[in-house]
């Protein structure tokens, strides 16, 4: 699986973001708090997508400590102020291993919309399908 894009929205640190990766090579730089870590979980959860399809195998859902949190300027204390929706979205392909060269090309995203809630798969229904089909084959 190759990942070109992710798309972020409410996931720990970032509020809104999008980030293009290169097709050879990536790296990743910055502070300490600068996110390197949340983009790492948040690739996770993306390719971890793959594994919807996969019997025997649990995929890496939005957990409650990836949601960011706003707090509130109201009072003195301020009250932590989860933001929803979270959303881990991603573009990229998967090589057909039936193919020389050939690939899939595939967008999927994952959300939880509200406290308590659980990670969405319908919008990665593409990518588990795929896996499902590639998993089969590999047993045949």
């Amino acid at each position: 699986m190759k990942i070109n894009h992710l798309d972020l929205s409410n996931y720990k640190g970032f509020k809104e973001t999008s980030i293009d990766f290169d097709d050879d090579f990536n790296l990743i730089v910055g502070e300490n708090g600068s996110g390197k870590s949340s983009l790492l979980d948040a690739l996770a959860v993306a390719a971890g997508s793959f594994l919807l399809g996969v019997k025997g195998y649990d995929s890496r859902h939005i957990r409650e400590e990836d949601i960011r949190i706003e707090y509130s300027k109201q009072s003195e204390n301020p009250v932590p102020l989860p933001q929803y929706p979270v959303s881990v979205a991603a573009k990229g392909s998967i090589s057909d291993p039936e193919a020389l060269h050939g690939k899939w090309d595939l967008e999927w995203k994952r959300e939880i919309y509200g406290k308590g809630g659980k990670t969405t798969s319908k919008d990665a229904r593409a990518l588990k399908e795929l896996a499902e089909k590639i998993v089969i084959k590999r047993k045949v």
